[in-house]
């Protein structure tokens, strides 16, 4: 199960992965600290490197058998959940730039991870600065038509609760069009980019 965390050979090959990648790093360039998810081929990392982000303020949480890989590569690795890394920084004065939770679960999560619950306690407990990046990535594998005849209506689901958290924390939270949608990799998954900013 921990494999889902974090990203497997065909992500790390995917061209709208790489897209996805280049984007976050040029939006947020002048944003740091940073706090991603990421994959043993380390994409994101590299991308953001490619656009001056420091490396010593780009943190990387990963539970996933790929720990020991991409800690020796990058020492500000951390063997623990999103969740876990967030919990423990909660109270931190600095806040974050970008966060980029690049899942391989649905929204509903599974037993290593649940990203509703992460994505309660980056907000409500304020750890995002004026304009930061939120950026995430879910798999959508349920395809089925819900009662109206829509598919992919988990997409909606996940704006609404990002700005309904938001909102609830004094927060704004803007929807990019830079890039977004859903691309298939494996199965079909969708990326959302958001800036956050406060009321």
């Amino acid at each position: 199960m921990k494999s889902f965390i974090a990203g497997n050979k065909a992500v790390e090959k995917n061209k709208t992965k790489a897209i996805i990648n280049e984007v976050i790093a040029k939006t947020a360039r002048t944003i740091s600290p940073c706090v991603i998810l990421d994959g043993p081929g380390m994409k994101t990392l590299k991308a953001l490197k490619k656009h001056k982000h420091p490396s010593r303020n780009i943190h990387i949480p990963n539970n996933s058998k790929d720990f020991k890989e991409i800690s020796k590569k990058h020492p500000q690795t951390y063997e623990m959940t999103l969740y876990d890394f967030l919990y423990k920084h909660r109270n931190r004065k600095y806040k974050l730039g970008l966060v980029y939770m690049d899942y391989m679960c649905t929204f509903n999560g599974n037993t290593e991870c649940n990203p509703v619950n992460d994505l309660k306690l980056l907000f409500i407990n304020k750890m995002l600065k004026f304009g930061s990046i939120l950026g995430i990535t879910l798999a959508c594998r349920n395809t089925v038509k819900n009662k109206t005849g829509f598919t992919h209506n988990t997409i909606l689901k996940v704006i609404s609760t990002i700005q309904k958290f938001a909102g609830q924390n004094r927060y704004e939270a803007t929807l990019l069009e830079d890039v977004g949608g859903v691309y298939f990799n494996g199965g079909p998954m969708f990326t959302l980019l958001f800036k956050v900013i406060r009321k």
